[in-house]
């Protein structure tokens, strides 16, 4: 109860192509989805009451998640949490209608709602400008998500939100005005 497996990260980026405009999509996300049903069954049958989250893609992508959903779901290999990441520049304008197309992928596969984590949200970019986070924070508020920054840099800085002495620590400002 107090971790979630997420098995692949970013698997339409770094182990697959999954991009459905190239001619290797079927048989790429078919690996990916027979590789996801071995390593799921696997985690299942070391640790039954286990908490498993995916796909975890680098972008949303519909007909990624309409795929991965309607397999996942026929192969009884439903993440218990629904994961991608919201990295790139735009995602701010484009989260709202991503989560409403996951939401009606998921009515239309008859699966009961899951809780949805954006493992990774904002950009380096993003990280030092509170009107770019703010955006995401209240969209995933609104949304009703659980959200992570992403860890790529240095240990103990709160994922680049903090910075050296004398430099202005905006967002960490803003989550803390946010929190309040």
């Amino acid at each position: 109860s107090k971790y979630i497996f997420v098995p692949f990260n970013e698997p339409d980026d770094i182990w697959y192509t999954l991009n459905p405009s190239a001619s290797d999509f079927a048989s790429q996300m078919a690996a990916f989805e027979q590789d996801w049903a071995t390593v799921y069954q696997r985690i299942r049958t070391d640790d039954p009451g286990a908490l498993i989250a995916g796909p975890n893609t680098a972008v949303y992508n519909s007909t990624v998640m309409s795929d991965f959903l309607a397999y996942a779901n026929a192969h009884d290999v439903l993440p218990d949490f629904i994961t991608w990441h919201v990295l790139e520049p735009g995602t701010e304008q484009s989260f709202p209608a991503d989560y409403a197309n996951f939401r009606s992928l998921e009515t239309a596969d008859g699966i009961s709602p899951r809780p949805v984590d954006i493992d990774e949200y904002a950009d380096r970019y993003q990280l030092s400008v509170p009107g770019e986070m703010v955006q995401l924070l209240s969209e995933f508020e609104t949304a009703k998500v659980y959200a992570d920054l992403p860890f790529w840099d240095i240990a103990d800085n709160y994922s680049d939100t903090a910075v050296p002495v004398h430099q202005p620590p905006l967002a960490v400002w803003l989550v803390v005005a946010y929190g309040g």
